[in-house]
């Protein structure tokens, strides 16, 4: 087949999407702003494979002209008969995941690999889960016929790790969904009514687990927190309790900690508003494939403070403010810093704003067509 040619042909791309209505963090925040930005790519004819009650109408809402089945939430059952399954009797031309892919199919596979965190840091994660993830996301980035990543970190990473060759690993990075926008007073005190939320806070949003680091938060905000202009400003950490929580829960109940707020996870339809009400973010996770929270805040105009480790430098360019975030003292010190200088604050969001702009749907879902297209020539629809 001519390249010229690839765009006209119709394929039939099934997608895994069992993560859509599981609160998966940003393996569902992922796959929701792809299906937007395929909405925008007709070219070809899409199947959503989903698992979790309501996932149907989420499917829906994000992807109208997908076709939408129902697998097992069950991986085993999933990956070793479900999608297989589904691979034949759909005549699919491509099946698209992450992380793992099943056993066998009947058509080329696509992989997204968020980042290898569970390589760098097993600690962080129970030994069962190191034990599973290293016993199977090797061989499904070996079979894969393209493995995607969010990040130039992770695709290096992920390269040098899983013995890839480098044309087979493709950056397509994370977006930014269109909802995340600067929102005006009321809708923020809207927000701060539902959820009983103070006037004035720092923000960090994430899951409850070790490697967002909010042990260290917690131990910077009791530093700075009587120190002035803190003293009618709370610290707000917005997430669902993942594992390993328990140390975070014992730092937050410390005596003589005061004004911390958990409001366990939120709606993503609050977001925005809870990003823009907040003097500053602050996001002091150790390791981040991408690290998508922190440009939600930029581009919901809040300025950012975060470690300058993993992708985030990357990610975060030259707006935000970079902190030691393994070092509570550097952690206090830059937010003492911002919240003390409104000009500074407006420089950031005003940066923030400029560089959440270039993470659109488009600029996920164009180069993900392009990845799925050099591959799907080696299936024409002759063979199906």
């Amino acid at each position: 087949m001519h390249p010229e040619s690839i765009s006209k042909t119709k394929f039939r791309v099934g997608i895994d999407a069992h993560a859509l209505g599981s609160s998966l963090g940003g393996n569902e925040t992922y796959l929701r702003c792809l299906l937007r930005g395929l909405r925008q790519h007709p070219e070809h004819q899409y199947l959503l494979y989903v698992s979790h009650p309501g996932a149907h109408e989420i499917a829906a809402e994000h992807l109208p002209e997908a076709e939408c089945h129902t697998v097992s939430q069950n991986p085993l059952k999933r990956l070793g008969f479900d999608l297989p399954f589904a691979s034949h009797l759909h005549r699919l031309d491509l099946l698209h995941l992450q992380y793992v892919s099943p056993l066998s199919t009947r058509c080329p596979i696509s992989l997204m690999i968020h980042d290898l965190s569970y390589e760098h840091h097993p600690a962080w994660f129970r030994r069962s889960e190191v034990l599973r993830f290293r016993a199977t996301i090797p061989r499904s980035a070996a079979v894969a016929n393209v493995v995607m990543t969010v990040s130039h970190f992770c695709r290096e990473d992920i390269i040098r790790r899983l013995h890839l060759p480098p044309e087979k690993v493709v950056v397509t990075p994370n977006a930014v969904s269109p909802i995340y926008q600067p929102i005006d007073r009321e809708g923020q005190e809207s927000v701060k009514n539902r959820w009983n939320l103070p006037e004035r806070y720092i923000l960090a949003l994430g899951n409850l687990q070790p490697r967002k680091n909010i042990e260290t938060l917690l131990r910077a905000w009791k530093a700075i927190m009587h120190k002035p202009g803190m003293e009618n400003v709370s610290l707000v950490l917005t997430g669902k309790r993942a594992w390993l929580h328990d140390d975070i829960l014992q730092e937050a109940n410390q005596e003589g900690m005061e004004r911390v707020l958990f409001t366990g996870y939120l709606p993503e339809k609050d977001l925005p508003a809870l990003y823009s009400g907040a003097m500053m973010f602050v996001y002091p996770s150790l390791f981040e494939g991408f690290g998508l929270p922190p440009i939600e805040a930029m581009a919901c105009g809040t300025p950012v403070i975060v470690g300058k480790n993993s992708a985030l430098g990357e990610t975060c360019g030259d707006a935000a403010r970079y902190a030691d975030v393994h070092s509570e003292g550097s952690l206090a010190d830059a937010m003492v810093s911002l919240a003390s200088d409104h000009l500074e604050r407006e420089r950031l969001a005003a940066l923030g704003i400029a560089r959440a702009a270039h993470f659109t749907l488009e600029n996920l879902a164009e180069p993900t067509l392009r990845s799925w297209e050099n591959i799907l020539p080696q299936r024409m629809p002759s063979q199906r």
